[in-house]
């Protein structure tokens, strides 16, 4: 149930959406002397938000991120990078969630929901036999179970995004070569070209808000750059057709994040040489500016609401420091959102 009153000292780590609206923002707050975890939620777009019923999660140093996924108002989700937990009555009571097939370490990875069917991409194993899967689960329920055929050996990264109905996976990052899947109905998947086929490159996937029809892709890769610095090549696919290469994002850093406001326009989140990059395209990735440069270097949780509307989380992921940051204009400036 609900607590009363806004936690004391709260450190944001985590933020997410399911419109412009209404908002979750996870974090942890000094209370008697002790740090616990603390969870606020906003419906008038972060004007006054009121405290709720936040589960208990440390923090790992497997994962450095405790971070949460809002599929909508009453089923939403928590983890620190090793366990994920659940509630499906707007954070009244949450549960422990049970990965099937899975033997430690575990990584849970990259997790989205769609109006039915959530996802996380999850790597787990002993060293011998690790290995990178998609899992799924009905959103309103806790059902976790692999997708059949839908993983890569070893540990890897990897990337899943989903609108309504239609899902789109990435495995990559690792050993192994990437892969890539596309679904219209969360049942029957089709496998297509990856858009970062080589090992060792690390994917991410973005829809532009409420589209399916573009699917954009980062592939990040250090090759000949110095220390801190990665190649960020930017592409899209149409339609299902292969992924077609747009441009290329600044040097600096490695990706943390992407973003696709609208078709035309792109942001990426990166961190290197101690600081947090944003770098903005509002030309299909043909140009590139810096809309955000700050330190330390930590960008997290980027995502866009709408067209003009988006947010960040400048912090560690950890509690040690972090503030939420909100755009209104696609992007192009950002402001700290006040969480009172």
């Amino acid at each position: 149930m609900a607590e009363p009153g806004l936690p004391h000292r709260f450190v944001p780590t985590s933020t997410s959406w399911t419109n412009a609206r209404c908002g979750w923002v996870l974090g942890f707050a000094q209370e008697n002397a002790t740090t616990q975890t603390a969870l606020l939620h906003t419906v008038n777009g972060g004007l006054t938000w009121r405290r709720r019923a936040a589960p208990e999660v440390t923090v790992t140093p497997f994962s450095g991120h405790v971070r949460v996924h809002a599929a909508n108002e009453e089923d939403v989700l928590v983890t620190n990078g090793e366990t994920v937990l659940a509630t499906h009555d707007a954070a009244e009571s949450w549960h422990r969630v049970e990965l099937a097939d899975t033997r430690p370490q575990i990584l849970v990875g990259a997790v989205d929901s769609g109006s039915s069917t959530a996802y996380a991409v999850i790597t787990s194993g002993p060293d011998e036999d690790r290995r990178t899967r998609l899992f799924s689960s009905p959103v309103s329920e806790t059902r976790w179970e692999p997708v059949p055929g839908l993983e890569i050996p070893g540990p890897s990264g990897g990337s899943v995004v989903v609108s309504e109905e239609a899902a789109f996976v990435t495995l990559g990052g690792g050993e192994a070569a990437g892969r890539y899947w596309i679904t219209e109905d969360g049942r029957h998947w089709q496998e297509k070209a990856p858009p970062c086929s080589e090992v060792h490159m690390a994917p991410r996937l973005a829809l532009p808000p409420g589209d399916s029809a573009a699917v954009f892709a980062v592939c990040g890769y250090q090759a000949d750059q110095p220390p801190g610095h990665t190649y960020k090549d930017l592409k899209c696919s149409v339609n299902g057709a292969p992924f077609e290469t747009l441009g290329r994002a600044p040097a600096p850093g490695t990706t943390r994040g992407l973003a696709v406001p609208t078709p035309f326009s792109a942001l990426l989140s990166s961190v290197g040489g101690g600081f947090g990059f944003l770098f903005r395209s509002t030309d299909a990735g043909d140009s590139w500016e810096t809309a955000l440069r700050r330190e330390p270097p930590s960008l997290l949780d980027l995502d866009f609401q709408d067209p003009v509307r988006g947010v960040v989380v400048h912090g560690s992921g950890t509690g040690e420091h972090g503030v939420v940051l909100r755009t209104v204009d696609g992007g192009a400036s950002w402001q700290e959102l006040p969480l009172e």
